[in-house]
């Protein structure tokens, strides 16, 4: 039987200084959103304070490196389970705080590493498949991209340790750490519905037309001089750019999914079809000769690829 009083774990939201503008509208959204919350809320930054009596600060000093900041808000923060939150991550829709509750439980009694509770996000692809006995919960496959995310998530904390190498940024902890994941006995799993539902609103530093939005609607003020925002036009043609790279690293993967275990045709159709867009992609044309003449090297190419940058990383 599990210990009730272990479910209320903490939610941390990671962040710095830079995005100090940022924290009154998060706060300000997520107890609007989420008004039943009993968990401890703690805020990562550097030197800055947050005054809000809801909100315990976390100041770890001189900003180092994604990784190695959230190693040391870990350090600050006595649970064996934690809820990982960004600051540009603003709450759109009303929090089920007993399905929270109850997803954490199953978290615990499964000894899950990582439940991601956000779906439909360009980084968070639906579940491989589906966990008997828990409906509307599936498993991330070892060879699914972006097993590791920040998307908002109940992490176990020495799970998260272990696929957080100190001198990585956000990106590399998303790309490295999935690596890292597969070496891992824990589960990940993820929901096929979002259980948190929410929109990052801010892109390069920039404010999107859609965070600015929300804002508005919540009745909350925004430093508008602390960063620029992107026009709705410039937020079109970015979005377009990013949405046809991340269909085309979902392609590549299914494709090379295909070669490696014999559906040769299968992954040539994936491949060419990219081809006829981009018919100079020497990575594609080289995807191709490898899925059909050395299917075996696909995991050879990329473990060498992780081994060098984690090498690189460990050796600074």
């Amino acid at each position: 039987m599990i210990d009730k009083s272990l479910l209320q774990i903490p939610v941390l939201v990671v962040s710095c200084d830079k995005y100090a503008d940022l924290w009154d509208p998060f706060f300000k959204i997520f107890r609007n959103k989420w008004p039943d919350c009993t968990s401890q809320i703690y805020l990562g930054t550097n030197f800055k304070q947050f005054d809000n009596p809801d909100v315990e600060t976390i100041a770890i000093g001189e900003d180092l490196n994604w990784a190695s900041n959230v190693h040391k808000m870990l350090d600050a923060i006595n649970s064996s389970h934690v809820i990982i939150f960004l600051e540009d991550f603003l709450i759109t829709e009303n929090i089920d705080n007993n399905y929270i509750l109850k997803l954490v439980e199953i978290a615990f009694r499964e000894d899950v590493g990582c439940l991601r509770l956000a779906a439909g996000l360009p980084l968070a692809f639906p579940p491989s498949a589906p966990v008997e006995g828990y409906p509307g919960i599936g498993t991330i496959d070892k060879e699914q991209k972006y097993r590791v995310s920040a998307q908002v998530a109940i992490w176990k904390v020495e799970t998260l340790r272990k696929v957080l190498i100190d001198g990585m940024n956000a990106w590399e902890f998303e790309d490295i750490g999935t690596y890292l994941s597969k070496r891992l006995n824990e589960p990940f799993w993820g929901l096929y519905a979002p259980g948190i539902v929410y929109s990052q609103c801010v892109e390069k530093g920039k404010w999107k037309p859609e965070g600015l939005e929300i804002c508005r609607e919540a009745g909350v003020e925004i430093q508008s001089e602390a960063r620029d925002a992107f026009t709705p036009q410039e937020m079109e043609v970015y979005f377009h750019d990013v949405d046809k790279k991340a269909h085309s690293a979902l392609e590549i993967q299914t494709g090379i999914k295909h070669f490696k275990t014999g559906h040769k045709s299968k992954g040539f159709r994936k491949i060419y079809a990219l081809l006829k867009i981009t018919p100079f992609n020497f990575r594609l044309w080289g995807i191709l000769f490898t899925g059909f003449l050395y299917p075996s090297l696909f995991d050879k190419i990329i473990n060498t690829k992780f081994e060098k940058r984690i090498s690189l990383l460990l050796n600074k």
